[in-house]
């Protein structure tokens, strides 16, 4: 049975419907509907217009799909590809597989990258600047660092000439040396200087550091690299004697592997029996500042 043209109300049920219309006239209308269907046939698709013009299909009389159109202002061709899989929505928390990405006009923003390993965390890396490359700080973690050679941090304690030091030394204590002047900052991460403190923070990955800090006055004297927080020794220094008006160094030299960002401080220690110990003595150079205890962090 074939028509011009058929209105239907109420329902209607058969095995088929096939538009035969050409020139504009072969389509189903379907109206825009204030409500879902009030029944479906079991098992079976009802496709229907929605209030605002949208086509809705619901299965069963299960949950809906809106398929809205009313943001075109202009004729739109979607291609559907010839294979099976699941639609990617903009707003959807979905996994891409397969995808290559290769117009310029992209752009990607990753937290993590890939590798054959655990991935490499750089969304908590700062910006970085002019000249500056990802570099590995440890096996899942990456920074932005200036290329070529070692990246080298200074410290030391400066005074005027002629100034004596003021760390207060105290026998049978460790004590922290006064650092108050930073003297070489690369433009890599690594290192924050607290000079308040005198102390120095080091961010994950592997550093060789060197440092040294006279005495006077002490039987026996010794340095070391400290952790703040865990108030344990990292790195000793070597042991030295200063009697009898001899003014010399103890020094610490050695490789520290950091797994997270950790305080350290530079401290030093006289032996109990030395009454009155001095952290140095002052030159008295014309011209140039005392310098007292050193200490030098080279990343590797």
């Amino acid at each position: 049975m074939a028509f011009n043209y058929a209105q239907f109300a109420g329902g209607l049920s058969a095995d088929c419907f096939n538009a035969i219309g050409s020139n504009g006239l072969g389509y189903f209308s379907m109206p825009a509907q204030s409500q879902t269907p009030i029944s479906t046939i079991p098992s079976s698709l009802a496709l229907f217009g929605g209030s605002n013009g949208e086509m809705r299909i619901q299965y069963n009389g299960g949950p809906i799909a809106t398929i809205n159109n009313q943001s075109l202002n202009t004729d739109q061709i979607y291609t559907l590809p010839n294979a099976t899989g699941t639609i990617t929505l903009n707003d959807a928390t979905q996994t891409l597989t397969n995808k290559t990405i290769n117009d310029s006009s992209n752009t990607v923003a990753a937290g993590i990258l890939r590798t054959t390993g655990a991935g490499v965390v750089i969304s908590t890396a700062s910006p970085p600047v002019v000249g500056q490359v990802l570099t590995a700080a440890s096996a899942t973690g990456a920074s932005w660092t200036a290329p070529g050679g070692p990246q080298i941090w200074i410290m030391t304690n400066q005074v005027s000439t002629g100034i004596q030091d003021t760390t207060a030394l105290v026998g049978g204590s460790w004590v922290t040396r006064i650092l108050n002047t930073l003297v070489n900052s690369p433009t890599a991460t690594g290192l924050t200087f607290t000079s308040s403190s005198s102390s120095f923070t080091l961010a994950a990955g592997s550093y060789m550091i060197q440092a040294s800090a006279p005495a006077l006055n002490a039987i026996y004297h010794k340095t070391r690299i400290r952790a703040v927080i865990a108030n344990t020794t990292t790195i000793a220094g070597t042991s030295a004697q200063a009697q009898g008006g001899t003014n010399n160094r103890s020094e610490v030299s050695g490789i520290l592997t950091v797994a997270s960002s950790t305080q350290y401080d530079f401290q030093h220690w006289t032996d109990p029996d030395s009454s009155k110990p001095e952290p140095g003595n002052a030159a008295g150079a014309p011209g140039v500042n005392e310098v007292y205890a050193i200490v030098q962090v080279t990343k590797l």
